[in-house]
């Protein structure tokens, strides 16, 4: 299975994805600014790695794709073999241009 890093993992939908993709099989971390209950206690209770604050020495040492919240002023921290995927209303625009910045 693969690994997913979540960048924003305590938004509700980020955690929610996380918590699927976990069902799923797939190992699950992620990072967010700012992270306090009911969601870092459900994150913690189902075994998934929350670090914060946002920074690249949070991120996973495997091989793993990235997935953006609405935190696009951390996109050039997810550049890695594994991939982006991207969420929200304006992230995608956001973290695309921010990421081919970085290059």
């Amino acid at each position: 299975m693969s690994h997913y890093h979540f960048l924003g993992i305590a938004g509700t939908a980020m955690a929610g994805t996380a918590l699927l993709m976990q069902e799923l099989g797939h190992t699950v971390s992620g990072s967010d600014e700012a992270i306090y209950p009911p969601m870092s206690a459900l994150l913690e209770s189902k075994g998934i790695q929350v670090k914060s604050p946002f920074s690249e020495n949070n991120l996973p040492d495997s091989p793993y794709t990235g997935v953006i919240g609405r935190t696009t002023q951390q996109a050039r921290y997810v550049l890695f073999d594994g991939g982006i995927v991207t969420l929200g209303n304006f992230t995608k625009t956001d973290a695309d241009s921010r990421c081919r910045d970085a290059r």
